[in-house]
Parts: C-alpha cells; structure tokens; sequence
C-alpha cells in the first residue's frame, strides 16, 4: 500500500475539500530545492490566501508564507521527498495574518501537496508569533514595493504584491538588482539613482520587464533612507500600462507664490511669439494665470527627467531648453531647442506601447517657465476651444522645423548641416556642448571637431 498521496487520486476530492489545498512544483538549482511554484489549488485556499484567480499559474507558493519560514519550508519538502512520507510543521501565512497545522505530502508524480490541515488557535501562535511592526505593516500592505541598495542597486527586499508584478517569488526577486528590472541603459538608472540620492525623493516613469520578457510601463516613487544599517532606496512600483492622465474636473485655483508674483507683462515673449496669428492669445494667458506659478530653472534643471511623464505644463518665458533621448547603446540624442513661446509638456504613450520613446527636458541656462499643473491645464483646454487653436498652431511649427530638419539630414553633408546651424541657432551655441551639437546635426563629436578646425584655418 502506497503512503504517498498521489496527484491523480488528489483531484478526485481536491475541489470539493473544506481543507485549503493546493499543489506545488519543487524548483531545484544543482540539485538542491530553491523555491517552490504554485500549480493549482482549490477555492478554500484561494479565499484564506487571497490569491486571485483559480486553477493552475506560475505563482510562488513561497511568497504566501513569511521570511523567516523559507529555509523550514525547503528543508521540510526536501525531507518529504526523500523519505516519501508526509512531514507537517506550523506555518505562518503572512498574506492572512494567520497560523495554520500545514502538511507537505509527496505525490508519485514528483510534486507536492500542501494541506493546511487546521488553524494554530491563538494560544498556540501566541507562543511563536512575531512581534507586529507598523513598518512591517505598511510594507507588506498595499502596492508593489523594493528596498535596493544604494550602491549598485541590489534588491535587498520586496513585498508579495512585488512578487506577483514581476511573476517572480521573492527569493528570485531577491538575487537580481534594479538593473536587470529596468530596461533603461546603465548609464541612465545610475544618474536616477544620483538624482534620488542628491533629492532625498524621486517620482519618474521608466518600463520595467516582467519574468516572462513582458514589458511594463511603471511609476516609481524612489525615497532614500536607511535599512539593516545601509543606505537604501524604499521604491513604491506602480503601473502605469494602462493608465491615462484624466483632468479633474474642478478648477481651484493654485496658491500663487508670494516671493514670485506673476504678472502679465513677464508673458509677453509668449504673446509676440503668436499674437500675430492668434490675437486672442493675451485673453488665454489672463485665464491661465491664476491657476500657476513662475519658476526660474537654472542650468542643468530639468522640466523633465528622463522617463517622466509630467504632471505639470509650462509655457517658457525666457531662456533655452533641450530635449533629449538616451539611445539603447547609452549616447545622449538631442532631438529639438526649446525658447520663449514653446510648450513644454510631454503625451504619455498609449496602452500597450511601452517601447515609446521616453524623454527629458533640460535646462541650458537660466530659464523661466510658468508652470501649469495638468489638473488645472485640462479643464482649461476643454471649456475654450481657442486653446486648441493654440496647440495647433505651436504643432505646426514643431513639424515645419522636423521636416526642415530631415530634409537637412538627407540632402546635405555635415558641413552644411552645421554652417545651417550656425547661422540659424547662434544665440544657442555658446550654451550648448560639443556632443549636444554634433547629435543634434547627426554626427560624430570627431566629425564636428574636424569641420570646427577646418573653418578656423
């Protein structure tokens, strides 16, 4: 007669079972077992674990169970496997907040049947439960959340609701860094991560990839701290792959900033800019007023951090910006000059489109931007058309200067492309670096530093 149930015979009762059941599939590294996956499991597991869904997944049953379990868990399947017996042990669920009698049974086809046969009575768990923490609490709770090291980056720490995003347990999660979630290049996470150590706070978008090779789009709310005696990053991941910016619909206005009163004279780079073909625009500009403020954005500033998708419009006043791309290989793309009369604002890509080109918008010297937030800004645009005539017109610059652009890329060589520069972007030359120059023209560095000699000689 056979001791070990077999997973065949299992599913006869499995479904009707008033016993949270389920079945787990051992993963083993150079022999030894590492982790174990969730296959299926009936309703009353599902209601006491909170897993969503039914039937068979690759989910981590590890992850259901605290921390500090893990080795007990492995050492016990490993124990029952090897002697083909069933062996029990007393397991805290940390999804339910609950103790539980848990049974591990070997099955003949090489997995393992997990039955949490009772539930420890508060007695019993008084005498093993670990002591609450509130952070504990907070950490274990809500969204997908990340402890990383600072230092290059490590996952120290995540939640089970981190585990579920990613399609990972947390042990798995636990052996990668923040660079093999983030597709971004190198050179990019590591200036987020200077950026998060230099704020103290940072919220950016990025896309992050899933175990399965799916990417996702995901905002990231990134606060330094201290942990276990390191300096780490606490990241809240949430996703944004489906999401969409919706204006609400009140329109209170904003605090003004005292110390900056704005006035209507300081809008009048933006006014002459389309006053000729819009002479409403100063009736657009007395309506928007009250609901911002005017910010002064030094050198190296940015509107717009790379992968963010503002919250905030801001029509520039005075000073020059660049907006820029990384490449996959890490090179710094400038893609378009900013001055008086732009908008600068950024779409966020449409669902399903996470290979959408992410930008940032930076600084070139000192520059002032009245700076709307999108809550205000989209009630604006819906309640007067003539905003809309606004953005198409400011559109139709934009693609008169792409197509002129492009035609320069195609037809002429890279002395001409920048004699054109020169003449056409002066004022901007003395503000920008060689490579911001020689990616803008579609060149090399080396290139530009050749015909930049040939014209002094």
């Amino acid at each position: 007669m056979k001791k070990s149930l077999d997973q065949r015979d299992l599913f006869a009762v499995f479904e009707g079972s008033s016993n949270p059941v389920c079945i787990v599939r051992p993963v083993r590294r150079r022999g030894r077992i590492v982790d174990l996956r969730l296959l299926a499991y009936n309703p009353a597991f599902a209601r006491v674990t909170k897993v969503k869904g039914r039937g068979r997944g690759e989910e981590a049953f590890i992850s259901e169970a605290s921390a500090e379990d893990f080795n007990a868990i492995v050492q016990l399947s490993a124990e029952a496997l090897e002697a083909h017996r069933p062996k029990a042990m007393k397991l805290y669920l940390a999804s339910c907040s609950r103790w539980f009698r848990c049974t591990f049974a070997p099955s003949d086809s090489g997995n393992i049947v997990v039955v949490l046969t009772r539930e420890v009575t508060d007695a019993a768990a008084r005498k093993t439960q670990r002591p609450a923490s509130i952070f504990g609490t907070f950490f274990e709770s809500g969204g997908a959340k990340m402890i990383l090291r600072r230092s290059d980056g490590r996952i120290l720490e995540c939640n089970r609701a981190a585990a579920d995003f990613y399609g990972r347990s947390r042990r798995e999660l636990k052996a990668l860094s923040i660079l093999d979630l983030d597709i971004s290049p190198p050179q990019v996470i590591r200036r987020t991560m200077d950026s998060i150590d230099a704020r103290g706070l940072l919220i950016f978008r990025t896309c992050h990839r899933a175990a399965k090779g799916e990417e996702k789009d995901v905002e990231v709310h990134s606060y330094l701290g201290e942990f276990a005696g390191e300096t780490v990053h606490f990241s809240v991941v949430l996703d944004r792959s489906e999401s969409a910016c919706r204006p609400i619909p009140d329109l209170d206005p904003a605090p003004l900033d005292r110390n900056r009163p704005v006035e209507e004279r300081h809008f009048d780079p933006f006014v002459e800019r389309y006053e000729r073909d819009l002479p409403f625009v100063k009736e657009l500009v007395r309506q928007v007023v009250p609901y911002g403020r005017m910010i002064l954005y030094r050198r190296g500033d940015h509107f717009l951090e790379y992968g963010d998708i503002s919250p905030n419009v801001g029509l520039v006043l005075g000073g020059l910006f660049r907006q820029y791309t990384i490449s996959p290989d890490g090179a710094d793309c400038t893609l378009k000059l900013l001055r008086a009369g732009d908008i600068l604002y950024v779409v966020p890509p449409r669902s399903g489109k996470s290979s959408s080109p992410r930008l940032a918008l930076e600084a070139m010297g000192e520059c002032r931007v009245f700076v709307v937030g999108s809550r205000y800004f989209g009630p604006l645009i819906d309640r007067d058309v003539r905003w809309s005539k606004l953005f198409y017109l400011a559109a139709l610059e934009a693609v008169a200067a792409h197509t002129e652009r492009e035609y320069s890329l195609i037809s002429e060589d890279a002395t001409a492309r920048f004699l054109r520069f020169v003449e056409v972007e002066k004022d901007a030359i003395p503000l920008l670096r060689s490579y911001h120059v020689a990616s803008y023209l579609g060149i090399t560095s080396e290139t530009l530093s050749r015909i930049r000699r040939a014209r002094r000689s």
